[in-house]
């Protein structure tokens, strides 16, 4: 309720919570009532700490982001843009340079064909997961500062949370 900068996915689930639904049921009715329109960057801007609980296994953190994602978000590419983010996180917190990370990220299994889709998404200020990874790798890549990426972003600020988390990870020896 009254749900500020947590997206309309987020507040939605929780505002049929709120009012009595079952969460797993409130998060199918809200994807169909979005045109099953849920694969917004929510989860991602969540789940960065996930990534420096050292604690959890590396080969786990996926599943986990995945499940975390389906609290809010029913469409899969939610989960896997927060796999993708968790994963990328935490091979930069191991010392893994952003070149080096994004070679993990393409290798890895589970998480192939939703990097594909990374790399072929579009610059955008929307909340599509794929977009905003996809940006804000752009800005990273193009030594682009954050307050280009909020004057990208506008009052849609997808693009800029994940910027500066992976900012925050980065080895100045890239």
């Amino acid at each position: 309720k009254d749900a500020f900068d947590t997206g309309p996915t987020f507040a939605s689930v929780f505002t049929k919570i709120d009012k009595g639904m079952e969460p797993k049921l409130a998060v199918e009715t809200v994807h169909l009532n979005f045109g099953f329109s849920t694969a917004g960057c929510g989860p991602a801007h969540r789940c960065a700490p996930l990534a420096g609980f050292i604690n959890i296994p590396t080969n786990k953190l996926i599943s986990i982001a995945k499940e975390e994602a389906k609290i809010t978000h029913f469409d899969e590419d939610a989960g896997f843009g927060s796999g993708i983010i968790v994963m990328l996180f935490r091979y930069l917190i191991e010392g893994n340079s952003l070149k080096e990370a994004k070679v993990l990220l393409a290798n890895d299994k589970i998480l192939q064909k939703s990097w594909h889709k990374v790399q072929n998404a579009k610059l955008s200020p929307d909340g599509y997961i794929f977009n905003v990874l996809h940006s804000a790798l752009y800005f990273i890549d193009n030594n682009k500062t954050i307050e280009e990426t909020i004057e990208f972003a506008g009052k849609a600020n997808y693009c800029p949370i994940i910027y500066a988390i992976i900012q925050s990870c980065l080895r100045d020896d890239l």
